[in-house]
């Protein structure tokens, strides 16, 4: 993705002007700093809607005809939401309410929503908070997976410095809406303004 003045281009395409369904159909995924489920279906149907546009279209006369080729289709997005269930751990939980789920549950699903239809750009707005050591370690290890296997970018807000430096490539600080800082995390570590605005360290 780049960024020239007020143009965002994602995969040499100009997103800027385009709707959140069409950027999400160039591969444009993302989380929310507030997890956002839909509280009313499963764990699984949540998934299954990021794959919905993938069924063939026909809207109600093809769901009750069931041509051959929106079967076929069916059972794809079925496997691969069921490889996504299982790969983030889900699968306990998958005929639950999303919204009757504690919040490192419910990051999760949210999560597995954001790439179970492959993504070309994973924006993951504070991932981390509110999840216990044992949950930020797995969702960490998930979204290095992910990024290795699919070549995909991803950016991540996130506060817990922890975490970015760990997953992270290239960092930039902000400090009140100010660059304060980019570099790779060990450069980053060693600037004496971000230990000093952030660590509460000095030499």
């Amino acid at each position: 993705m780049t960024a020239e003045l007020d143009r965002v281009v994602l995969q040499g395409n100009d997103v800027t002007n385009k709707s959140a369904v069409q950027r999400a159909r160039r591969g444009l995924r993302r989380t929310f700093q507030r997890v956002q489920t839909f509280g009313w279906l499963t764990v699984e149907d949540n998934i299954l809607t990021a794959l919905e546009w993938h069924s063939g279209g026909g809207g109600f006369l093809a769901d009750l005809v069931m041509f051959p080729t929106r079967r076929r289709r069916e059972r794809r997005r079925r496997q691969r939401a069921d490889e996504v269930i299982e790969r983030c751990n889900l699968s306990a939980v998958r005929k639950e309410l999303a919204g009757s789920l504690p919040i490192g549950i419910a990051r999760m699903v949210e999560f597995a929503r954001a790439i179970v239809d492959e993504p070309q750009l994973l924006l993951l707005d504070e991932p981390a908070s509110g999840l216990d050591e044992t949950e930020v370690e797995r969702l960490g290890a998930l979204i290095d997976t992910v990024r290795d296997e699919t070549g995909c970018a991803v950016l991540l807000v996130e506060h817990n410095a922890g975490f970015v430096m760990e997953h992270s490539d290239r960092v930039m600080v902000l400090d009140l809406g100010s660059v304060l800082a980019e570099g790779v995390p060990d450069e980053i570590q060693r600037n004496q303004a971000v230990r000093d605005a952030y660590l509460g360290e000095s030499t």
